[in-house]
């Protein structure tokens, strides 16, 4: 039996001059159970675009790489555009992989969380401009022998407010999305790092089978990445 591993939120909130990204520690496995598991990182910086990802991202036999698909989209070059395209097309029948034992492993878990089981954010900031590309992946029909995705992008700048402080959540983030919305002081007066602390906090409070503190809190800007803490 295999075991798959997930990752759970991922918050990024988007300024004019930089994007901030965070991250919780909470990684599960899910076999016939769900189990809690040593943290492992969920976010990456390879040359100048970081990467994080929430759902299902390696499995025990090998199936599924998303971290590895990833890093090897990015060394292949190209602008952000290109970077998705290619991680999108070598995930697809690896994800279909190792999803298809999650429901033949769990159908319980399968039917309950896996309708959108992986969602990537990928950001750079070249030429001064912070850019940030998120693909989601949904299953087609969760009963075909063979697992299919609509795949789907948000960008921003584009599909994201043109406002200061437009945020991204991917993952379980339903209590980190009400805080926000509740108190845009936070960010106004405090700043985003902040933000996306007492965001996870309370997303964290609120789910704690899903999220759990402490966060990872990188800044993409045109000076480079910044892994703050």
């Amino acid at each position: 039996m295999s075991a798959i591993l997930l990752g759970t939120l991922v918050l990024a909130i988007q300024l004019p001059d930089a994007v901030y990204i965070g991250i919780d520690s909470k990684v599960i496995a899910v076999g016939a159970e769900v189990v809690n598991v040593l943290p492992i990182p969920k976010i990456h910086q390879v040359i100048d675009v970081v990467f994080a990802h929430a759902g299902i991202f390696k499995d025990s036999q090998g199936k599924l790489d998303v971290e590895g698909i990833a890093r090897a989209s990015i060394v292949a070059g190209g602008n952000l555009e290109m970077v998705v395209d290619r991680f999108a097309t070598a995930d697809e029948p690896q994800l279909s992989a190792a999803l298809t034992d999650i429901r033949e492993q769990n159908p319980l878990y399968f039917k309950e969380k896996m309708k959108r089981p992986l969602e990537v954010l990928f950001a750079y900031a070249r030429a001064g401009t912070p850019q940030v590309i998120v693909v989601f992946f949904e299953v087609m029909d969760p009963s075909a022998s063979k697992l299919s995705f609509r795949i789907t992008r948000l960008r921003c700048p584009g599909d994201c407010p043109k406002a200061d402080g437009s945020w991204i959540a991917l993952g379980e983030h339903d209590a980190a999305d009400r805080f926000l919305d509740a108190h845009p002081e936070v960010l106004r007066t405090r700043g985003p790092i902040a933000a996306i602390e007492e965001a996870v906090a309370h997303q964290a409070s609120a789910t704690p089978d899903f999220v759990s503190l402490p966060t990872v809190v990188v800044r993409v800007d045109g000076v480079g990445v910044h892994f703050i803490k």
